[in-house]
């Protein structure tokens, strides 16, 4: 509206889109089409992992902060892992060594036992 050459009102309008923040924390489980990352304020172990790792894509993925701490694995987590390689090792050999008859054999026995082991972890719930 103008009025001698004077503007008394003035509309523009600013194209807007949704979005939604959440913490790394609060992301765990998620799987997201798309997310825009800061780990500039990363602060423990796994933190950068667990960001990067809800995006689906390379593609939907922004990174915007980065730090020294984002990418750092635990030093225990490190430990356990070695043991488990160590174990898994061990036992693949053990088990190229064994008889088919014989893996399933240990298969349905741990089926069974698994099994019951579970039935009775309920029925000890399920008591008054």
């Amino acid at each position: 509206i103008e009025e001698d050459d004077l503007v008394v009102a003035k509309i523009s309008q600013v194209p807007l889109r949704l979005a939604w923040a959440i913490t790394i924390h609060k992301s765990q489980g998620m799987s997201l089409d798309e997310a825009v990352i800061d780990l500039g304020g990363a602060f423990d172990y796994g933190m950068g992992y667990v960001a990067l790792s809800r995006v689906r894509s390379l593609d939907g993925m922004c990174l915007l902060g980065f730090n020294a701490m984002a990418l750092k694995i635990s030093p225990e987590i490190l430990d356990i892992d070695q043991i488990f390689l160590k174990t898994s090792s061990t036992n693949l050999l053990e088990l190229k060594n064994t008889d088919k008859k014989e893996i399933k054999k240990i298969q349905k026995d741990f089926v069974r036992t698994s099994s019951r082991s579970r039935e009775n972890n309920l029925l000890e719930l399920l008591k008054p």
